[in-house]
């Protein structure tokens, strides 16, 4: 007959009371779920992110490869209209040239005209002089005078003659002043030619000039635009690169995962199948929660591995020789009672199978589960130590087994497979 039933939600608690004389606190259920080892579920989960992921990233790529190349096409543009412009400024720099050389021999001219103004006005005033001095003499002498000269004459064809004399002389004075007001007029009007000419061309130079500004403004914004579309260009094949290399990391991220993948899918088929029915009937049926020798048995008093601060009493359970930072594994189905530390025994997990059978596992580095967790048989629950320190002895890390029925604890080898 069995022991009297108890209340199965204070089973654990009761148990951990009369195990070690002290009630533990509760671990952070955030840290632990954070050391949750990764099932299949989560790498098929993360599969899908890194797959979405990729698209998202394949869709950025084109997107910059699209952008690249109409900024490379607006560049193109650019720099064909500023080639254009380029051949404007020089065209127009080179009439700019023509029309001060130009300007240079119109003023060169004007100055040759002013002077042959200035000379016919200088031999006018001479030839007006010259008259004015001979009319003036001839006034002087008067009409008799001139009587004289004439009745002075030896002969009629000598009277004649200076009658002819005479005339020429008045006729060579009016044709001289006439030639003379004439080549200054002509001059005169030459200038004002050379004058209207010259202004021509001054304003035709100012309006190139102004076109030239007009061409060296708009050079100057097409500079700076092809400069900016420059650099967008490079901006976008700067985030092309840096997508190529995450995409590139993804990938290998992705191959890795579907690698590991591959290795939990194979371990699962390693593993052993979970057993069906009751835990009562998987008597001589469950796989060693780690792999490794049995350093103590069920019963005896001195335990290797076990803590000095506990008492010398039999030990109610069975100490097995790890490999260092190997996987700890549930003996059957059921659910986490208790996963935290506890003092003298270290870090501890307590599975509840049903009909008041326990299973206790302790001297674990590392809890990979949850108080209330549902469990399978051969999850993963904790790793061992990786040193030799503190719950370890010279051949590596110890785990400490218990098995127990309502509150009596039951030697677990007859429970282990091949044992």
């Amino acid at each position: 007959m069995g022991p009297r039933p108890i209340n199965r939600l204070l089973l654990p608690v009761v148990l951990l009371a009369l195990l070690l004389g002290q009630l533990p606190l509760a671990a952070e259920e955030a840290s632990l779920y954070k050391r949750r080892p990764p099932t299949s579920e989560d790498y098929a989960r993360q599969g899908e992110d890194y797959t979405r992921q990729l698209e998202r990233l394949h869709q950025g790529l084109a997107e910059q490869e699209a952008m690249a190349v109409e900024a490379w096409q607006r560049e193109q543009s650019l720099m064909a209209e500023l080639a254009q412009l380029d051949h404007e400024l020089t065209v127009r720099q080179e009439r700019q040239g023509e029309l001060e050389d130009q300007i240079v021999r119109q003023r060169e001219l004007i100055a040759r005209q002013r002077e042959a103004l200035d000379q016919a006005l200088q031999e006018l005033n001479q030839a007006e002089e010259h008259l004015r001095a001979r009319l003036a003499a001839a006034y002087r002498m008067g009409a008799t005078g001139l009587l004289n000269i004439l009745f002075s004459a030896q002969s009629l064809p000598e009277l004649l003659d200076f009658q002819e004399s005479f005339h020429h002389i008045i006729e060579h004075d009016r044709h001289s002043f006439a030639r003379y007001r004439q080549n200054i007029a002509n001059l005169e009007e030459t200038g004002q030619e050379l004058d209207r000419k010259q202004a021509e061309l001054l304003a035709i130079s100012e309006e190139l000039q102004r076109q030239e500004e007009e061409l060296q403004k708009a050079r100057g914004q097409h500079a700076a635009l092809l400069r900016r579309v420059q650099i967008e260009k490079q901006l976008y094949q700067q985030a092309r690169q840096e997508i190529a290399r995450a995409t590139e990391k993804l990938r290998a991220a992705l191959t890795d995962l579907q690698a590991r993948m591959e290795v939990e899918a194979a371990a699962q088929r390693l593993r052993p199948a979970p057993l069906a029915g009751d835990f009562a009937a998987l008597r001589g049926r469950l796989v060693p929660p780690t792999s490794g020798p049995i350093l103590s048995r069920f019963g005896q008093k001195e335990v290797t591995g076990r803590p000095t601060a506990l008492p010398r009493d039999p030990s109610k359970g069975i100490t097995i020789a790890g490999a260092p930072g190997a996987g700890v594994y549930a003996l059957a189905r059921g659910t986490v009672a208790f996963a935290d530390n506890v003092e003298a025994y270290g870090k501890t997990v307590i599975i509840d199978h049903g009909n008041e059978y326990f299973s206790l596992v302790a001297g674990l580095d590392d809890i990979l589960t949850l108080p209330r967790a549902e469990v399978r048989q051969g999850e993963i629950i904790g790793r061992l130590k990786n040193d030799s320190g503190e719950g370890a002895v010279a051949t590596g890390p110890v785990l400490y087994l218990e098995i127990r029925w309502g509150l009596r604890p039951i030697d677990p080898l007859p429970w282990l497979r091949g044992q």
